[in-house]
C-alpha cells in the first residue's frame, strides 16, 4: 500500500476543505454536478458548482473539482448513481475491513491504508484509496 495520500488542500471537518487559505463548505454552498471515472488516465473526478445564492460564501468560485489519482482501490455502494443526489453529505476515512459507515475517521486519525469514504446526500457512497487528491478551481 502507498503512504498517506498527498493533497494540495486540507480537509476541514467532514464537509469542508481549505484551499489557498480559504474554507470551502462543499455540503452547504456547492452542488455536486458530476462524477467522472476516467480509466485512460486512472482518475476519478468530483465536480461541484457553487449555489448561485451562496456564491459569495463560496469565494466567488463557480466550479471546484476534486481529482483522485494513482488509485489503488475504488468501490461504489450498490445503489450508487441510481438515486438522485445533489450534494456531498460527508467524507472521512475507513479502514479497508471496516464496513460500518456510521463512524468516520478524520485525516489525522487515518492510517496509510485507509480509504477515503465519500457519502452523498442520497446516502449512497464511494470509497477510494489513492496516492494523490487535488483541488482544481475554475
Amino acid at each position: 500500500m502507498v503512504n498517506k495520500m498527498s493533497t494540495n488542500f486540507a480537509f476541514e471537518g467532514n464537509v469542508g476543505i481549505r484551499f489557498e487559505g480559504k474554507h470551502f463548505d462543499l455540503h452547504s454552498f456547492f452542488s455536486l454536478v458530476g462524477f467522472v471515472v476516467n480509466p485512460v488516465n486512472g482518475t476519478v473526478l468530483l465536480e461541484f458548482h457553487s449555489i448561485k445564492e451562496f456564491r459569495d460564501k463560496a469565494h466567488d468560485v463557480r466550479m471546484l473539482k476534486l481529482e483522485f489519482s494513482e488509485i489503488g482501490y475504488l468501490e461504489f455502494s450498490p445503489g450508487f448513481c441510481t438515486n438522485t443526489t445533489d450534494s456531498l453529505e460527508e467524507f472521512g476515512f475507513k479502514s479497508p475491513d471496516d464496513r460500518d459507515d456510521n463512524w468516520l475517521k478524520t485525516l489525522e486519525q487515518a492510517e496509510p491504508g485507509d480509504h477515503l469514504f465519500v457519502r452523498l446526500s442520497s446516502l449512497e457512497f464511494f470509497r477510494v484509496h489513492c496516492s494523490e487528491t487535488r483541488v482544481i478551481i475554475n
